[in-house]
C-alpha cells in the first residue's frame, strides 16, 4: 500500500513538472506575460488620462452649454447701455434722455464721440459725424420726420454745403461761406423750375437766374435790398429782352420798345 502510494505521488510530481515545463515554454520568462507586462501598464496610463481628459472635457463643455443657455435672456430693460475698451474708456453707448429723445454714440480711442445717431420725439432723426470735440463735420437728417437735409460743415463747425428738400417741394443745393452764410444756391421747385441765385454777405439775393415752366429764361440783377433792377430774358417764342427797373418795380426802360410788363 505505501509503495503504491508513493508510486501515485511520484507521478503526480511528474505530471505537474511536465506541466510545469510546458507553460514555461507557453508562457515563460519571454512571454509578454513576464517580460511585457510593466511595458504595457506604463503605455496603458497616458492612454487612461486622455481618456479622463476627454471625458472630463466634454462633459465641462456641456455643463457650459446648460449654463449659458439658462443665462441666456430674450430682453434687457435699461434706460442706458454702455461699452467701454480694455483700459475702461467708454466706446459705445446707447440711451434715451427724459425728454424722450433716443441717442447711439461711438467713441474713438481718446474717448471723443465720432459718430452720434439721435431720434427725437418729433420723429426727427439724424446722424452726425463729428471732428473735432462737438464739432460735427457731416449731418444727415430731417425737419420733424418730412424733410430731408444733408449738410456739411467745416472745422469751426460752419455750415458750407447742404442739400435740402423742403415740405413744399423744394429741391435745394446751399453753398456758404466761412461765416455759415448761405452766398449762393441752386434749387428747383416743386413746378420743375430750376433757378440759380448768388447772395451777398447779408444773405439778399444779387443775381439770379430762372428757367421758368413755359420756357422763359431770365437772368436778374438786384439791387442791395434784392429788388430787380435789370433784367435779361429770353421768352418762350425765342424773343429777347433787355429791361430796367425802378425801385418800385416800375419798368424804366426796355429793348425792344415793344416789351410789355406781365
Amino acid at each position: 500500500m505505501i509503495g503504491a502510494h508513493n508510486h501515485r505521488r511520484t507521478c503526480a510530481h511528474r505530471m505537474r513538472a511536465l506541466v510545469d515545463r510546458r507553460i514555461e515554454m507557453s508562457y515563460g520568462r519571454s512571454s509578454i506575460y513576464s517580460i511585457n507586462g510593466p511595458m504595457i501598464m506604463i503605455l496603458a496610463i497616458p492612454i487612461l488620462c486622455v481618456l479622463a481628459a476627454t471625458s472630463w472635457h466634454a462633459q465641462a463643455r456641456t455643463q457650459a452649454k446648460g449654463q449659458t443657455e439658462k443665462a441666456a435672456v430674450d430682453e434687457i430693460v435699461t434706460r442706458r447701455l454702455v461699452i467701454v475698451g480694455d483700459d475702461g474708456r467708454k466706446r459705445a453707448a446707447l440711451g434715451i434722455m427724459r425728454d424722450g429723445e433716443v441717442w447711439l454714440e461711438f467713441r474713438d480711442k481718446q474717448g471723443e464721440v465720432r459718430t452720434y445717431l439721435n431720434h427725437d420725439v418729433v420723429a426727427a432723426p439724424s446722424i452726425h459725424l463729428m471732428g473735432a470735440p462737438e464739432k460735427p463735420l457731416i449731418e444727415l437728417g430731417s425737419a420733424e420726420g418730412r424733410a430731408p437735409m444733408f449738410i456739411v460743415r467745416d472745422d469751426a463747425g460752419k455750415r458750407r454745403l447742404g442739400v435740402t428738400v423742403t415740405r413744399d417741394g423744394i429741391t435745394s443745393l446751399l453753398l456758404s461761406d466761412g461765416r455759415g452764410k448761405t452766398r449762393s444756391d441752386l434749387s428747383v421747385s416743386k413746378d420743375a423750375e430750376p433757378m440759380l441765385a448768388l447772395r451777398d454777405g447779408a444773405g439778399n439775393v444779387r443775381a439770379s437766374m430762372v428757367l421758368q415752366k413755359d420756357g422763359t429764361c431770365a437772368f436778374d440783377l438786384r439791387d442791395s435790398k434784392g429788388r430787380p433792377r435789370l433784367t435779361i430774358q429770353v421768352d418762350e417764342r425765342g424773343q429777347p429782352a433787355l429791361v430796367a427797373w425802378s425801385e418800385t418795380g416800375k419798368a424804366l426802360w426796355s429793348a425792344p420798345k415793344t416789351y410789355k410788363e406781365d
